[in-house]
């Protein structure tokens, strides 16, 4: 699984989603270890809940928009592969689901791999509802061939392949709207450049 740092990336959520977030000093994402499995489904339960309800669900649910060329939707969450982690104390957990049906295929600059995977984050609000952002990965086919070699392991398998220690490739944040917030290219997993949306 695909473990990313955020450090830049989840910054930059924040700064487009919580005002709070501007007079925290000390951001840096950790991965939250639930203290119980009922914990843990009562989050899941919640945001599932709260997901299927609203209006653009239905949208995001089904497989209409995946055949036209050029465009893109968020699919469909894998509700049972929930992942957790925080930024800090005082700004609330995101929960992160993969987004294994979505088929990302589509380049956004000429050295873009079209080729990556998207995943779903959500942050609860205090009032109950949910931010819902977008993180798309475009790992290099280079990256992806030396990654294989070494790992054995099908070129295909991007999840399996991606390392947050060494990724290059691009790393994209959408809202749940689809609009693209955030993008930077990475190289042996820095950051080396922002691309404007």
């Amino acid at each position: 699984m695909f473990k990313i740092s955020y450090a830049l990336s989840i910054l930059s959520l924040l700064f487009f989603s919580l005002a709070s977030c501007q007079n925290d000093q000390n951001l840096s994402p950790k991965t939250v270890e639930m203290k119980s499995q009922e914990e843990v489904t009562k989050m899941v339960n919640d945001s599932k809940k709260w997901f299927e309800k609203q209006p653009w669900s239905e949208v995001a649910s089904n497989n209409m928009r995946m055949s036209l060329p050029g465009k893109t939707f968020f699919g469909v969450p894998k509700w049972d592969g929930a992942s957790f982690f925080k930024l800090s104390e005082t700004i609330p957990v995101f929960i992160r689901y993969q987004l294994n049906d979505f088929v990302v295929d589509v380049s956004y600059t000429k050295k873009m791999n079209p080729k990556g995977f998207r995943d779903m984050l959500m942050r609860k609000m205090d009032d109950g509802s949910y931010v819902v952002d977008i993180i798309e990965i475009h790992p290099d086919t280079s990256y992806l061939e030396k990654k294989s070699l070494e790992k054995k392991i099908s070129k295909d398998d991007l999840r399996a392949l991606v390392d947050d220690n060494d990724f290059t490739g691009y790393f994209l944040v959408y809202s749940r709207e689809n609009g693209l917030r955030y993008g930077e290219r990475r190289e042996n997993g820095l950051p080396v450049a922002r691309l404007q949306p």
